[in-house]
């Protein structure tokens, strides 16, 4: 066993000896997922160094309540989507689904299952001809009752329920995520070139099973 960096006194499984089953068919959304294994953990804003020990914060109220050092706390059996199956050192970029709180995990805190069919969803953003050798513009549409993040290559932008906005990239191969609490994220790849305007309208769709 090892110490926790983000819980201070807390053991868990070593990062060597985390690794990763695929789900089961029926359970295959297709998207790669974390189960919290333990009863805390954190969502953490950036990756931590992972041989530096867990902390303890304390509400400035004096009333002794923990509260995260960074963050959010994360509890057992808590859902959530890997955006990337590629750690970073022992850290994997998360989204925590009931909430929509991007953030990192440490390996050990989770059980790891992968999906065997990845959900790449490409070409939803319409293109129309833009000004010719523009930089490429995204217009986006918030069309759900949710605020909702988009996050396109390093970059974040946070839409409120209802909101159009539009965001100018240079051109290039993009990775996008976007995610709204309750909602599993969307999750794909994109070219943007010069002289096109793209455009993406998110909603939220409903599936009565």
């Amino acid at each position: 066993m090892c110490l926790s960096p983000d819980i201070a006194g807390k053991y868990v499984r070593c990062p060597n000896l985390v690794n990763p089953v695929y789900l089961s068919p029926d359970r295959d959304q297709g998207y790669d997922v974390a189960i919290v294994k333990y009863d805390r953990a954190l969502i953490r804003t950036t990756p931590k160094y992972s041989d530096a020990p867990g902390t303890r914060c304390y509400a400035m109220a004096n009333t002794g309540n923990e509260v995260p050092c960074d963050g959010e706390f994360l509890y057992e059996d808590d859902f959530l989507v890997l955006l990337s199956r590629n750690p970073a050192g022992d850290w994997y970029n998360v989204v925590k689904v009931e909430t929509g709180r991007e953030g990192w995990v440490y390996k050990s805190h989770v059980d790891l299952l992968f999906t065997r069919n990845p959900r790449k969803q490409s070409g939803i953003f319409q293109a129309a001809p833009g000004e010719s050798y523009s930089n490429p513009e995204l217009q986006i549409t918030n069309g759900s009752g949710r605020s909702m993040t988009l996050r396109v290559g390093t970059r974040s932008y946070t839409f409120v329920p209802n909101q159009t906005s539009t965001i100018v990239l240079e051109p290039g191969q993009y990775s996008y995520f976007a995610f709204a609490p309750g909602v599993l994220p969307v999750i794909g790849e994109q070219e943007f070139t010069r002289g096109r305007i793209y455009y993406w309208r998110f909603y939220i769709k409903t599936v009565v099973r």
